[in-house]
């Protein structure tokens, strides 16, 4: 199914969806006796909260913003019904850009459903698990309920953005959830605003509008280090990545080869089952696995034909240089073993330390084939690209001796064809990593 098709099913069946439950909430939770002046209070507490976004993640044209919007919409779902609460969240989340026409409508339009079904859902959990009114409700009751609240918004929401950017970009939903942080640092996140969002409903219904101001300062303290957060986790990516493109600026002819990799070996490793900080730390080592070449010679690193027995003793040092280099910085040092490692053999006949099997780590097992598969694929200076069929040979009778037999058979049970359509075309789009 083509991208066009099948994001146009799926907003299809969202806002479907969206139309039935909404209705059922008007029916269930009849909108008679609006508080209009607590309506239009929180209306604007919501709209200032959702004003100012920052990107927590990038994939080509698609990105994911957040907000600290988290914190007031679960207030409204405690103090309004959840047909009230519903809406309030849908019309407090419209930006400049949708007023302006800048947003693309379906955008829009998708938008509007995902708030009416993550704020609808959220007040619908609270209301029935807490059926006095919060005014005279135990704190403690509403506590809970308002933490449930929180995170049936939070999953309900967190799923509907990742999917439709999973579709719209043609990434996968594993890929979406990696690179948008790790659920749990989202759910402890969005648990930390829920909560403020049940003090803010406590404090306005039990003291006044007044203390609720007050109250809020802190969001404006959490909306600033979350986007610094961003802002760094951003940064550090694209910081390993200009380290990679410095080799593949020099040694020109591999043009993009630390990406292909890096995504090559990614795709290699969530095929085994690896995930998370595994995934990450396989990716960012196959971005910096020829770090250690940065100091050699243009003679030796662009040479034409085959290096001299005193050129290849020089060359051999690379993966242990190069994981030197990234031993002093914390965030690196559990990356530094896999490039340490990337050229020894299954048999014990690689270098610099000779490991053999099992002791060798697993991601420089993957990057020992996928960097053999891209060698023989692309060519090198001395040597021309090999056919397809060929190089799956190579690989399978080198199985056992130069690779782990399990990485090869993960390798050649990928759909290589389709991989290098999709996620090694002309050297591979830039990916940032973003943080909530």
């Amino acid at each position: 199914m083509g991208t066009k098709l099948g994001l146009g099913l799926y907003l299809a069946i969202v806002h479907v969806c969206t139309i039935v439950f909404l209705l059922w909430l008007f029916y269930a939770f009849p909108l008679i006796n609006i508080p209009w002046v607590g309506v239009l209070i929180w209306l604007a507490i919501s709209l200032g909260a959702n004003l100012f976004k920052f990107n927590s993640a990038m994939f080509g044209e698609q990105r994911i913003r957040r907000s600290v919007g988290f914190a007031p919409a679960t207030a409204c779902a405690i103090l309004f019904s959840p047909s009230l609460a519903a809406i309030i969240v849908a019309v407090s989340t419209v930006s400049w850009q949708d007023i302006s026409g800048k947003a693309e409508l379906h955008k829009v339009a998708y938008n509007r459903s995902m708030y009416i079904l993550s704020g609808g859902l959220a007040a619908l959990v609270y209301h029935s698990l807490v059926k006095e009114s919060i005014v005279t409700a135990n704190s403690m009751t509403v506590m809970v309920g308002g933490l449930l609240a929180a995170l049936v918004y939070f999953l309900v929401n967190h799923s509907l953005v990742r999917v439709v950017v999973a579709i719209a970009s043609s990434k996968s939903l594993g890929e979406v959830y990696k690179v948008s942080f790790g659920p749990w640092y989202s759910i402890f996140t969005y648990l930390t605003l829920g909560a403020m969002g049940i003090s803010l409903a406590l404090v306005y219904s039990r003291i006044g509008v007044v203390a609720v101001l007050v109250l809020s300062l802190p969001l404006v303290a959490t909306y600033q280090a979350l986007s610094h957060i961003s802002l760094v986790q951003q940064f550090y990516i694209q910081i390993i990545q200009s380290f990679a493109d410095s080799i593949d600026l020099r040694e020109h002819e591999t043009a993009g080869h630390s990406r292909r990799i890096a995504t090559f070996a990614r795709g290699v490793a969530a095929a085994m089952g690896l995930k998370g900080d595994q995934l990450e730390r396989i990716y960012i080592a196959g971005l910096l696995h020829d770090l250690g070449k940065i100091g050699w010679r243009d003679a030796i690193l662009l040479k034409p034909e085959e290096l001299t027995e005193e050129e290849w003793d020089m060359a051999k040092q690379h993966p242990a240089d190069g994981a030197k280099l990234l031993y002093p910085y914390p965030h690196l040092r559990q990356v530094a073993p896999i490039i340490a490692a990337h050229h020894e053999k299954y048999d014990g006949s690689g270098y610099p330390q000779g490991l053999v099997g099992e002791n060798i780590p697993m991601g420089a097992r993957i990057i020992s084939v996928v960097d053999a598969f891209d060698a023989m694929y692309f060519g090198r200076p001395y040597r021309g690209p090999r056919p397809m069929d060929e190089i799956k040979e190579e690989l399978i009778s080198c199985s056992g001796s130069h690779f782990d037999p399990n990485v090869v058979k993960a390798f050649l049970d990928l759909d290589l064809s389709e991989f290098l359509k999709e996620h090694v075309r002309d050297g591979l789009e830039a990916e940032a990593v973003g943080a909530h």
